[in-house]
């Protein structure tokens, strides 16, 4: 789970169920948008870029999707990396276990 750093009120969650959900503090009833990733894993991290211009997912199977949030009810797919070895125990990828942005455009993936 991880806030919107430009709205405050907007925070995203992820879950074992594979569904992304961005919700509303104001609206308590139901989330404002729910999608399913391309990846048909369950989701282990979520973080935003400090503007709050692009999401990244990352799951279990060690995969991280991209979206650029500039409109909430409309996240658009943006890119895709695998967070993978190529060869020996972990050439199927590890899970991903947090995502941290030093910028607005780099981050780091621990795995």
């Amino acid at each position: 789970m991880c806030f919107k750093p430009d709205l405050t009120d907007i925070f995203v969650s992820g879950s074992l169920d594979n569904v992304l959900r961005v919700w509303s503090i104001h609206k308590k009833s139901k989330p404002m948008v729910q999608l399913r990733t391309p990846v048909q894993e369950p989701i282990s991290a979520v973080n935003f870029s400090p503007k709050g211009h692009i999401l990244i997912v990352g799951h279990v199977s060690g995969s991280c999707i991209l979206y650029e949030t500039e409109i909430l009810h409309n996240l658009k797919y943006f890119s895709r990396i695998d967070c993978k070895n190529r060869r020996g125990k972990h050439s199927r990828g590890c899970k991903i276990a947090g995502i941290t942005f030093i910028n607005n455009t780099e981050f780091l993936v621990a795995t």
